[in-house]
Order: structure tokens, then C-alpha cells, then sequence
């Protein structure tokens, strides 16, 4: 659900419910995505490592005490790094499949970045003339020295465009690891999600 067209006032018509609403949507399915995606990351290490030295039960014991419980700047290490070594060593992989899972987790890393901000700092509604309608991150209340404060502002339409992005990576990994047809994939589209687009800049205290 996009943002809803903007109306003649913030606070008359209902128009702050309806964007609210809107923005509710948008960020459940964001936040529920990302749990998702970096449950199947960590799926598909598991799976590309009993790929390369055989599916018993003894060792996916042994892959998962060693793998724990690890978030998504770890599970890129690992990946890659097991990638490096299969590169070496095991057909068919080569290094436009390492090039691939980079690219992939490089995305995850800056769609990590806003799921932090937005986990753990205040998120307001807000419009300025001139400009669509926006909700703000702030980082006030995180900072002990103000000069460091920042506020990041976004749509809707980035939050969608981040899930988006999300679910793409979830399909695209396996592929890159043999885990799947490696075959008829075709041009990858470009990203959705675009940090670019996020205004960022310095607080200015009122």
C-alpha cells in the first residue's frame, strides 16, 4: 500500500490515521521479511555446506553447533568464505558466484542498517512544503553529544521496496550456490531499494 495521496491538511479528514495505517502495513511486512530472509540465509549456509560434504545427520549436527545463531554481517562472512574455499576446490563454482553472494549480502547490509534504525529510535509522520510526506528517524536520545544526532527520513515506498529486495535475495542466494537451477535466470533487475534515496542529515535542534 503506497502512500496515500496527501489531502489539504495533515490532521483534517482522517489523512494522519490513513497514513499511519499505510505506514503500519508497510513496516510489519518489512520487519516480519527480514526475520524471514535471514532465517533462509541461514538455511542455505547449512544446505551449500551438506552440499559440499554430504547429507548425514551426524554432520548437520556438527555444521549447526558450529553455525549457532548468527546475524546477517557473520552469516556473509561464513558464506563467502566458504564460497572462497569451494571456488578452489569443487566444481562448478567460480568466482561470478562469489561476485554474486557479495553483491546479495551487501544489499542485506543496507537494508540491516534501516531495520536497526527504525528497531531501536522513535519514528514520526511529518511533512514539509514542497516535499512528500515522510516519517522521521530520529537518533536523539542515542547520542551523548548532539553535534552527532541525525535524522533519516523515508516514505513508504522504501519500506515496500526494501521487502521487496528482501524476498529477491532470498531467491537469488541459492542460485549463486548451486542450490537451485543455475540456469535461465536471465538479466537481474536492479535494486528497488535505493539508501540514496533515504534524506539524511544533521538534527537541527528547534
Amino acid at each position: 500500500m503506497p502512500t496515500p495521496e496527501f489531502k489539504f491538511h495533515f490532521h483534517e479528514d482522517g489523512y494522519r490515521e490513513e497514513l499511519l495505517d499505510a505506514f503500519h502495513l508497510a513496516y510489519g511486512q518489512f520487519i516480519r521479511q527480514f526475520g524471514q530472509t535471514e532465517s533462509t540465509l541461514s538455511y542455505h549456509l547449512e544446505e551449500f555446506l551438506l552440499r559440499l560434504y554430504g547429507d548425514k545427520r551426524f554432520e548437520k549436527d556438527i555444521f549447526r553447533a558450529l553455525l549457532g545463531s548468527r546475524r546477517t554481517p557473520d552469516l556473509a562472512n561464513v558464506t563467502k568464505l566458504c564460497l572462497e574455499a569451494a571456488i578452489r576446490d569443487r566444481e562448478p563454482y567460480q568466482k561470478d558466484d562469489l561476485d554474486e553472494v557479495t553483491e546479495l549480502y551487501r544489499q542485506v547490509a543496507e537494508i540491516r542498517f534501516l531495520r536497526d534504525r527504525m528497531v531501536h529510535h522513535a519514528i514520526h509522520p511529518g511533512w514539509r512544503r514542497g516535499q512528500p510526506v515522510y516519517f522521521r528517524i530520529l537518533n536523539r536520545y542515542a547520542v551523548n553529544n548532539l553535534e552527532k544526532t541525525q535524522e533519516i527520513l523515508l516514505r513508504i515506498e522504501d519500506l515496500e521496496a526494501a521487502t521487496e529486495d528482501l524476498k529477491t535475495v532470498c531467491i537469488r542466494l541459492p542460485r549463486a550456490l548451486w542450490l537451485h537451477d543455475h540456469g535461465g535466470q536471465g538479466p537481474l533487475q536492479p535494486w528497488l531499494y535505493k539508501p540514496s534515496q533515504l534524506i539524511r542529515s544533521q538534527y537541527q535542534e528547534p
